[in-house]
């Protein structure tokens, strides 16, 4: 009972890609965990932001790979959540500023 208590809270934190597949990002590898999702959106769209204010021009190429990361992301949540992207976006962007004026500002 234990262990199948275990594994059923498991799967509530997990999180996967819209299409069942394991979570893969360029930036930040495998992610296994609806927290480590949600962590890793804010980081990527405040380092974006970061990138764009320090140089467009050099830094494009990452820029593209960090929101690309985040709009992955936000397709695995948005799915698990049965939610529209728009819906989460809003939710999720108090933590994205949060973080922005904590590491980049």
């Amino acid at each position: 009972a234990e262990k199948a208590e275990r594994a059923k809270a498991k799967a509530a934190k997990a999180i996967t890609a819209p299409d069942g597949t394991p979570l893969r990002t360029k930036g930040y590898g495998q992610i296994d965990t609806e927290f480590t999702a949600r962590r890793s959106y804010a980081d990527a769209l405040a380092y974006a932001r970061y990138l764009t204010r320090a140089s467009i021009a050099h830094h494009r190429d990452t820029i593209a790979e960090y929101r690309e990361d985040a709009q992955l992301i936000l397709a695995a949540l948005a799915a698990k959540h049965g939610r529209t992207e728009d819906d989460l976006r809003a939710e999720l962007a108090p933590k994205v500023e949060a973080r922005w004026k904590r590491e980049y500002k």
